[in-house]
């Protein structure tokens, strides 16, 4: 569930993850789908307007508004840059407000324009057609050593050929709470453990929580993505504004100015000679601690189904233990061995191009996980493509990883979790405590299993999963 409204007729409306647009009349649900003019199933955000409108954003499908008697869509033809829209506000002065993975957005009754740092801010004259709908409707049915908390926070003195560090607010969070989303877990080599969301960095010692809230440069609060530790033993943070170092006394952001190759950053690998290799939404580029230095990836088609993608998006980063890189990209994979650069696609019997995870397990093989055509392993010369056998559920998968005994864990959107033993695959249900879909697992030190997903940390306790909050557990 990701938000509900009542509204002024006291219908109880429910926006859901996976199920759409719902309202409730008494003890009668009413459910809105395509036969209404609304497609898609996962809504984010509801909103109902002073004229009574509803307003609702569903994925990939942008903004819908209802006036009682009929829903119309608002989309990339009506103005928006992208059909990724999560939530909807209007001001006092009428003006709907609309807010998505790729900015912001306004609707005046008549236009919608993009919105950037120097505006537009004021409203303009909506044309005579402001009232009346330029878009598609369609009538509704009959249905009516990690810094502590007192240390400084900065950027280092610029070093002679080294990036000029971008400016990052950092400020110890004491109150924040592990339940939003968490996209990134990962434990370093001292044993802490590191869980990354959306504004705030967690950071747990084995027997301290410390809580930070990141901003870019500009002010915003970023996703963290991916964390990752290099050979000096900095920790690094991959988010949705650049890239984060935590050194043990301070904090260092780098983002474009400094010479990244794009400011919203996927992925991350250090490789075996301590190059770090950075995946944006913009291409890919390595840093050897001076400079970053792009590194050249074919162009692919972006992803329609996507709210944010691209061409030169690179999903993942694997380095394998010959030190040969591997790419995710939505042209298939990519594999660089140091002077070659090699593709495998559909042609070579990946289910699907668009590869969202890569993992090489203990034996050698390599495993992708797919956005259309759900996990597949390689065993260097064949695939086996499990979901397409009908072995597995599931067509998109968000990650895989191995533990030490050699399972192999993978989950994804409509997807239940799975434990490949070698021999046989183990689904994980709900009835096994997962209430969350899963971005990323691991499993640490101590053979212990966590998942971070869009209903924040859990942590597996025998055969079943339990909740994380700020209190633990964590031993």
């Amino acid at each position: 569930m990701n938000d509900i409204l009542e509204d002024r007729q006291g219908r109880i409306w429910f926006a859901t993850h996976d199920n759409g647009i719902c309202y409730r009349v008494g003890e009668k649900f009413t459910h809105i789908t395509a036969k209404d003019g609304v497609n898609g199933t996962e809504a984010w955000d509801l909103y109902e307007d002073p004229a009574g409108n509803i307003w609702f954003p569903i994925e990939n499908s942008g903004v819908y508004r209802y006036d009682g008697k009929t829903f119309t869509n608002f989309g990339e033809a009506q103005g928006l840059t992208t059909n990724a829209i999560q939530c909807t506000y209007q001001d006092r002065k009428g003006r709907l407000w609309l807010g998505g993975w790729q900015g912001l957005f306004r609707y005046d009754g008549g236009t919608i324009v993009s919105v950037g740092k120097d505006g537009p801010w004021e409203v303009t004259e909506p044309p005579e057609s402001a009232q009346r709908s330029d878009t598609i409707s369609r009538p509704a049915s009959a249905h009516v050593e990690p810094p502590p908390t007192h240390d400084a926070v900065h950027g280092p003195h610029p070093h002679d050929g080294a990036p000029r560090p971008t400016p990052l607010v950092i400020d110890a969070n004491p109150r924040a709470e592990i339940s939003g989303v968490v996209r990134a877990v990962f434990q370093d080599s001292r044993g802490t453990l590191w869980i990354g969301g959306e504004c705030d960095l967690f950071r747990n010692d084995g027997s301290t929580l410390t809580s930070y809230e990141i901003k870019d440069d500009l002010g915003r609060g970023v996703t963290i993505k991916k964390i990752v530790e290099d050979k000096a033993g900095n920790i690094w943070c991959g988010t949705s504004g650049g890239i984060t170092r935590i050194d043990g006394t301070s904090f260092t952001s780098y983002g474009v100015k400094d010479g990244l190759i794009g400011r919203d950053v996927w992925s991350m690998a250090v490789d075996a000679s301590g190059v770090m290799w950075i995946g944006t939404i913009e291409g890919v580029c390595r840093f050897d601690g001076k400079t970053f230095s792009p590194f050249a990836l074919p162009e692919a088609q972006p992803d329609p189904t996507r709210g944010v993608s691209s061409g030169k998006i690179v999903h993942c980063i694997t380095v394998d233990r010959k030190g040969r890189v591997w790419f995710g990209t939505n042209g298939g994979a990519y594999i660089y061995d140091g002077t070659t650069l090699t593709n495998i696609s559909e042609r070579d019997g990946l289910p699907n191009n668009a590869v969202g995870s890569i993992l090489e397990d203990k034996s050698g093989n390599i495993w992708f996980g797919t956005t259309h055509g759900g996990i597949s392993r390689f065993d260097g010369k064949n695939f086996t493509n499990f979901t397409e056998q009908g072995v597995v559920e599931g067509k998109e998968i968000w990650c895989i990883h191995e533990g030490r005994s050699g399972n192999v864990w993978f989950a994804g959107k409509r997807s239940p979790m799975y434990r490949y033993d070698g021999h046989a695959f183990t689904k994980v249900n709900e009835q096994d405590g997962i209430t969350s879909l899963a971005f990323t697992i691991l499993e640490d030190h101590s053979g212990r299993l966590w998942l971070g997903g869009t209903h924040g940390l859990f942590r597996r306790d025998g055969e079943s999963f339990i909740p994380v909050t700020r209190d633990g557990p964590w031993r």
